[in-house]
């Protein structure tokens, strides 16, 4: 199978796509495909090293060439902090649009690529570029779906997404889809990297595949010399939020105190040098697989990737997703599964969070089922598998 993967980012690189697509890929290179990746100058170094064709898309160099609600949405690239957050796909989509012809350049470059690659199908994650560009180009595609997405129609942001695909459709003289007939057409295959207890999508449809944990597992050389394995952790792995590392360092040393039963380890890039406050370590890089394996709770904002990986581990999780409607919906998932609970920012405090870490007799064995779950769908490997299914049925 010939695949042409394409990965849909902003400059300030904050989604967890690429990690999803750069499982797919290496998966899809074990299995022995041949993988053409379309993205961006910023993030072709990241597939380079795997020796597959690459192609940048010059439509995705330029900074400017995002929309007011981009802007808004991205600064937290370079302030740390969110602006805007958004409240569907469509405006996650819609925030990559500084202008239609910009949109349809992006188009054109995709198009172009998979004319020289030939490839067989087409994947995404979430680049209504490449769905298009398949579309153009008489190929299946396919891409990474979670039920989330399925809201916000007529809301500002989807006219704008309905506006730039309209405008691509017309200048190649045809009559373009809707976005939810562009995302959720029976004849594009849905990637859910969840289990059917996380996820609100019918299990069973020849055009969806659940496939459980879909990001890379950490370079098994990576133990941090300073875990001890006789010490109980817990893991904190909150980031694109409101709870900054300062309310961190206010918080949870009140609730993890020198000589408590628990260290707290913080996983926090923004910092150059590890310290230590009380029984709370803040570390700039962090192997998150070694952490796992030695922690108890994962307290996390709420991510699918992270989310996903916490449960494979079988650890139970405490989240603030914030107003992020991905991670809201995650979050409720798993908190009604009872894997975990689901805290508003202002309840980032120490009360809150020590009743929350008092449950875990109770629930570590349901996210410890869930986990089992996760194991059980195969991740990229099977991903890979899924597509290859979707690319052989007749046109």
């Amino acid at each position: 199978m010939r695949l042409f993967i394409t990965n849909y980012t902003h400059r300030s690189g904050v989604y967890g796509g690429t990690y999803r697509i750069q499982a797919i890929t290496e998966a899809a290179l074990q299995a022995g495909h041949e993988v053409a990746i379309f993205t961006s100058k910023q993030r072709s170094g990241t597939f380079a090293p795997l020796g597959v064709t690459i192609f940048e898309g010059s439509a995705l160099q330029n900074g400017s060439a995002l929309s007011r609600l981009g802007q808004q949405i991205m600064s937290f690239g370079t302030t740390g902090r969110l602006n805007r957050t958004p409240e569907s796909l469509w405006d996650v989509l819609a925030s990559g649009f500084a202008s239609n012809d910009h949109f349809a350049a992006l188009v054109g470059q995709q198009v172009d690529a998979i004319s020289s690659f030939r490839p067989d199908v087409v994947l995404t994650d979430i680049d209504p570029a490449a769905l298009i560009a398949a579309d153009l180009s008489q190929l299946p595609a396919a891409y990474i779906f979670q039920s989330a997405y399925m809201g916000g129609a007529g809301a500002p942001s989807w006219r704008r997404v309905q506006q730039a695909i309209e405008h691509v459709y017309d200048r190649y003289r045809r009559a373009g889809p809707s976005p939810e007939e562009l995302y959720f057409t029976p004849s594009t295959l849905k990637i859910i990297p969840s289990i059917p207890e996380l996820d609100s999508f019918p299990p069973g449809r020849p055009d969806a595949a659940f496939v459980g944990n879909l990001v890379l597992p950490d370079p098994v050389d990576f133990e941090p010399s300073s875990l001890i394995a006789s010490r109980r952790y817990i893991y904190v792995h909150i980031r694109q939020s409101d709870i900054s590392v300062d309310k961190m360092k206010q918080v949870l040393p009140e609730v993890f105190p020198a000589g408590s039963e628990f260290t707290c380890v913080v996983y926090a890039p923004s910092l150059s040098t590890a310290h230590q406050v009380a029984n709370v370590a803040f570390w700039p890089t962090v192997g998150i697989d070694a952490i796992l394996r030695h922690s108890e709770w994962v307290i996390c904002h709420g991510g699918m990737n992270i989310t996903v990986r916490a449960l494979a581990a079988g650890m139970p999780v405490i989240m603030f997703p914030g107003n992020n409607f991905e991670r809201r919906f995650q979050a409720e998932h798993i908190e009604r599964n009872g894997a975990g609970f689901m805290g508003e920012d202002d309840q980032f405090n120490v009360e809150w969070l020590n009743g929350a870490l008092s449950y875990r007799d109770e629930i570590a064995h349901i996210a410890a089922r869930l986990g089992e779950s996760v194991e059980k769908f195969g991740g990229a490997p099977q991903a890979i598998r899924e597509v290859a299914r979707w690319a052989s049925q007749p046109a």
